[in-house]
């Protein structure tokens, strides 16, 4: 039996545009500038930026070349992919309420099938 962990990566590895419907396509675009917007303004405003960078700089990782939205330094990758996702975070709710509807993708529904 196949693990979710193993048909997510199958579902990413082999999904195309092609296969998504229209309306997916269309929106993607504007939920990513949505998400990188709001990431944007929590380096710059958000109360938890502040610790989130010393816990990043705690841990080794404020220097390197991977890049924060909205902050010119540069990160090792995984204090950036940390930063990126906590700060885009920040909006979860309403980000939550704009998710698209992943049952509307092709093969998505093997993925609820499975064991964890």
């Amino acid at each position: 039996m196949m693990k979710i962990t193993e048909a997510l990566a199958d579902f990413c590895a082999t999904v195309s545009i092609s296969s998504l419907p229209p309306e997916v396509v269309e929106r993607t675009p504007l939920l990513l500038l949505d998400l990188i917007g709001s990431i944007v303004r929590a380096r710059a405003e958000a109360a938890v930026a502040p610790p989130l960078l010393a816990t990043v700089a705690a841990m080794g990782m404020s220097n390197g070349t991977a890049r924060v939205f909205g902050d010119a330094a540069g990160y090792a990758p995984a204090g950036a992919a940390l930063l990126n996702g906590a700060l885009g975070n920040d909006k979860a709710d309403a980000l939550a309420t704009a998710a698209l509807d992943l049952a509307s993708l092709p093969d998505v529904g093997k993925l609820t099938n499975l064991a964890a």
